[in-house]
């Protein structure tokens, strides 16, 4: 069926849904009376189910297919996060992140083409990306909530999927001159108990104050929330199959089994610190002027303890069991098998700021208005990792001993997976034994990102009067948005690659034996070390050495005392080279984006009428310049025709085979929109939607340097040197010349409306994908035939076949992969339904059971693109596009009488594609999930309310898998979260 005839056959069909339901409710349910725009300010949301209400009149009064949250007051909304209450949007689904939905998807697609404001303002993330991290806004603080489905040339560029804005109270709006609220939840988690480092309370507070004065000319409100609660999560995960190096019995069939398998527990303290204030003046009728300030302080204290068997492909396996002839989902590990126990410093501090002052004035028929905001965020992620193995004392059988007199033991692994539940696993050795047990790799590698957007905006409005054409407005906007990324890196021990280091001993008073609960109590016990104790005990001992000169890498005279011996080494984690550039990746991994945004918009608001009914909406276009830049690092070999300099790191050590590149794109695009909506009657609507769409590449993503993951730039792969020679790759997948993903999109949507009592809606949409950013990899790539400058021959370190000692020599260089990113042009068709219906269900029951209701919604996804499955080798080889849920749906059912008020609330999404962790994170399918919410509170008339609140009911897991449910992902579970709370308002 072509797209002409869909479009006439859902006509029809809403058409004839449209009658029916129409006819349907009117015998359940009588008349509601005439409403005009006086009547919707009117309404008072004290609950739930007057929130709901409250949203029903927003989406009925919008001039666009929109959703909408909204609450009176600050702390109306109780969930988490805002993040919560828009999962129980039709259409958006969720990501957890440590058991809270963090990341949301809006109608099939991912995260990062979601756009946010707040208040209309751009807003910027701490995490290397566009798109917000909605946990990190308390829903206590936020006093109305906007899903824009459908753009307007008057909303700021970036939002395929959507655009979600924030909005705080406006004090000169509030029906009481004052208003004070205060809410104390205390916190309770059942799994922590299981967790090490996890404590099972914490609690929550929110204090707000709003006020008017000077006889309604001046509003201030002022909101603090803070949030301090256990993070608690139990983790198995194995990674992507890799080939087997050798397999007992011997087959001539490649076997693939999981290259790791891991075993955590992360727990510790979250933090959240919220502050909110605004000033809002209005001297004379025709003036407003308001300065808006949201500040989140969030920080996750937390540790990663647990067992890694690490590089399992390259071990011999015996009597695996196989799934489709070739995939091994159990057997046993042997000869050569790398078994380390994990104690990772997984802490973040995170800081955001958005403030904006504006200022509105009318005359006449003509406003104006001027918006100057400011956003900013910086993160710091933590991002350690410390390992200890299991040894023994080395006999004269032992070909390898470390300077300690000991050699690793790591035994055999017998392994049996079970799809998306918990594995077996047992292991040759013990992990909790103080006298067998080594620290060898004390490791941190933190990331620091710093991001902010300046903007001025002006709009003007002018009136008509006209019957057709009424408003018209136009203004511009101008943004400057900079981007910066760092790295950083301190590594200690044989297990770093600094062979002149030992591995440590850990002691009782610097390890505590952890075991397992619940359902993961078959795991083997471990010992969590302190790992910045033993490292200050190796920097008492003095062994923490600069070089060592007995090393192949001889000491630099820098690097040596007065006496000839080493210096010692700062322990700082600071950009470094380090040793033979082994750490380079730590300068040379660095982002430095600037985008520069001029934006202008006309728009025309439509009212008319058709057949006798009126039609009215909006038609505009916006116009978008851009440029963005970006500045690099990149191996020119010392060239200095190439601009090599000297390039110095956090330690002052210098290289000159480095230099600086600058990239720059510009580019115009031309974003038309129209909005209709067409009253079938006086409670039925019939909303039509057609736009052209983009969303920008995620800022990291411009940056012309390595990735984060460090596959990046161009390097030399050595692996091969001892065959004589090595190769050069070049990895371009961060680019400055990415263009936006475009889309063009069309929407229609049927709504009736039950008074202010009920809403049925059915939408439909299209999106026509142009164009979308693809990696592609070309295997020896000609590189030189290219223009790439490249040395003929490399000093490689190899082992001396005679002596058996490491050597330096030169080998030969030849071409790698090239691997780089590009906009698909090829796009496709990204569409779905969506069903959604919320009711007050007293005119549908007996007098006896009022204020009962439910609010429910079901979305279907459909869509032709996939991406390349990061396993190559999978049965399934590509997966459907990151973020597309094909089903997702809530209901919530409530019952609010009399100041007391019980809702039980559910939340599906079918199985999806999402990117899981930050460093080398993959693209994986996330299996399906329910999970189920429930809150019961009793309200006294004298503003004194008393509340039970219990989210994740089942302790649902989070479960995830590489394109088939036996090659299992990730299991994991958060835990149960219980909190009871009182709130008070005067």
């Amino acid at each position: 069926m072509n797209d002409s005839r869909r479009v006439q056959t859902t006509i029809a069909w809403l058409g004839f849904a449209a009658t029916a339901l129409s006819a349907a409710a009117q015998e359940a349910a009588p008349d509601a009376p005439e409403e005009d725009d006086s009547a919707i300010e009117e309404v008072v949301v004290t609950g739930y189910r007057t929130s709901l209400m409250s949203s029903i009149q927003s989406k009925r009064s919008a001039d666009s297919i929109v959703e909408v949250i909204t609450a009176e007051d600050i702390g109306g909304l109780p969930d988490f996060s805002i993040a919560d209450s828009l999962s129980r949007v039709a259409g958006i689904t969720t990501t957890r992140s440590g058991g809270q939905a963090s990341d949301i998807q809006i109608r099939g697609l991912g995260d990062e083409f979601v756009f946010a404001t707040m208040k209309g303002r751009e807003q910027v993330s701490p995490h290397l990306r566009r798109t917000i991290e909605f946990n990190q806004y308390p829903s206590e603080l936020i006093n109305r909530v906007t899903i824009n489905k459908t753009p307007k040339a008057s909303l700021i560029e970036g939002g395929v999927a959507g655009t979600v804005d924030l909005d705080v109270v406006n004090p000169l709006d509030n029906r009481e001159d004052r208003k004070i609220a205060t809410s104390v939840r205390r916190t309770f988690n059942d799994r922590a108990g299981e967790v090490y480092g996890a404590d099972e309370g914490g609690y929550r507070l929110t204090l707000s104050w709003q006020e008017k004065l000077f006889e309604d000319t001046v509003g201030l409100s002022l909101g603090y929330s803070r949030l301090s609660q256990p993070s608690a999560t139990v983790q198995y995960h194995g990674d992507t199959p890799g080939r087997a190096r050798d397999v007992y019995p011997a087959t001539e069939a490649e076997i693939y089994v999981p290259q790791t398998i891991q075993f955590y527990q992360i727990g510790g303290l979250e933090v959240r610190d919220a502050y909110l204030g605004s000033l809002q003046l209005q001297p004379v009728d025709a003036l407003t002027i308001q300065a808006d300030v949201f500040y989140t302080e969030f920080s996750t204290d937390t540790t990663r303890d647990g067992v890694s068997l690490q590089g399992s492909a390259s071990y011999a396996i015996a009597n695996p069991r196989l799934v489709e002839g070739n995939y091994a989902v159990g057997g046993l590990f042997y000869n050569g098998t790398n078994i380390f126990v994990v104690s990772g410093d997984t802490s973040d501090d995170d800081d955001v700021l958005s403030s904006g002052l504006n200022i509105e004035y009318a005359a006449g028929r003509w406003s104006v208005a001027l918006d100057a905001s400011h956003s900013s965020a910086s993160g710091n992620q933590a991002d350690g990792y410390h390992y200890a193995n299991v040894y023994r004392r080395c006999t004269e059988e032992d070909p390898v001993c470390t300077r300690t007199g000991y050699t690793r033991n790591n035994g055999q692994v017998h392994w049996q997976s079970d799809g998306l539940r918990l594995p077996n696993v047992a292991f040759g050795v013990r992990m909790d034994d103080f006298n067998t047990l080594r620290m060898t790799q004390y490791g941190k590698y933190p990331r620091l990102s710093e991001d902010e957007v300046s903007a001025v905006k002006f709009d003007m409005e002018f009136d008509l009067a006209s019957p057709v054409i009424p408003v018209v407005r136009f203004g511009a906007r101008q943004s400057q948005r900079d981007y910066a990324y760092g790295r950083q890196v301190f590594q200690y021990g044989p297990g770093s690659g600094y062979i002149h280091d030992i591995d440590m001993p850990i002691t009782e008073e610097t390890g505590d034996v952890v075991c397992w609960g619940g359902d993961y109590s078959h795991f083997p016990c471990f010992i969590s070390f302190d790992a910045e104790a033993i490292l200050r005990q190796a920097v008492e001992q003095n062994l923490v050495l600069q070089c060592d000169p007995q090393a192949v890498y001889h000491c630099d005279e820098d690097q040596l005392g007065p006496d000839g011996r080493p210096l010692p080494r700062s322990t700082e984690t600071i950009a470094r080279w380090g040793l033979n550039n082994r750490s380079a990746w730590s300068v040379r991994q660095r982002g430095d984006v600037g985008e520069d945004v001029m934006a202008y918009y006309l728009e025309a608001d439509i009212e008319t009428e058709v057949m006798g009914r009126t039609l009215s909406g909006n038609i505009g276009v916006r116009v978008v310049d851009s440029e963005q830049s970006s500045v690099a690092i990149y191996d020119v070999f010392g060239d200095p025709a190439l601009n090599a300099e000297p390039i110095c790191d956090g330690d002052g050590r210098c290289r000159d085979n480095f230099a600086f590149v600058t990239f720059t794109e510009q580019y115009q695009d031309v974003f038309p929109s129209l909005n209709l909506n067409y009253m079938l009657s006086e409670d039925v609507y019939l909303r039509f939607g057609a736009a052209k769409v983009m969303s920008r590449p995620p800022i990291n993503r411009l940056s012309s340097d390595q990735p984060v993951d460090g596959g990046g730039g161009n390097f030399i792969d050595d692996s091969t040197a001892s065959e004589g020679y090595v190769t050069f790759n070049f990895s371009n997948t961060n680019s400055t010349s990415l263009r936006p993903f475009e889309a063009e999109q069309v929407d229609l949507s049927f709504e009736r409306y039950f008074g202010d009592t009920g809403l049925f809606a059915i939408a439909l949409y299209h999106k026509d994908i142009k164009s979308f950013i693809q990696d592609l990899t070309i295997p020896e790539f000609d590189f030189r035939a290219n223009g790439f400058v490249i040395p003929e021959t490399y000093e490689a370190v190899v082992l001396d076949p005679e002596t058996g000692g490491a050597v330096i020599t030169p080998v030969e260089v030849r071409d790698g992969a090239y691997t780089f990113a590009i906009n698909n042009k090829e796009g496709g068709y990204i569409r779905g339904v969506e069903f959604s219906w919320t009711q007050m269900l007293d005119a549908w029951l007996p007098e006896a059971l009022n204020g009962f209701g439910f609010n429910a919604s079901i979305a279907f996804v459909d869509s032709e693109i996939t991406i390349n499955n990061p396993f190559s080798q999978s049965p399934s080889p590509t997966f459907p596009y990151p973020g597309l849920a094909d089903q997702s749906g809530n209901l919530t059912v409530f019952f609010e009488r009399g100041g007391f008020e019980a809702r039980l609330g559910t939340n599906y999404q079918s199985a999806k594609v999402s990117s899981f962790g930050v460093a080398f994170a993959k693209d994986t399918v996330f299996a399906e999930e329910t999970k189920i919410d429930a809150q019961i509170s009793y309200a006294f008339d004298n503003g004194l309310e008393i509340l039970l609140q219990a989210y994740n009911l089942t302790d649902e897991p989070n479960r995830s898998y590489w394109g088939e449910e036996y090659l299992t992902g990730y299991v994991q579970n958060f835990g149960r979260e219980v909190y009871l709370g009182v709130d008070y308002s005067f």
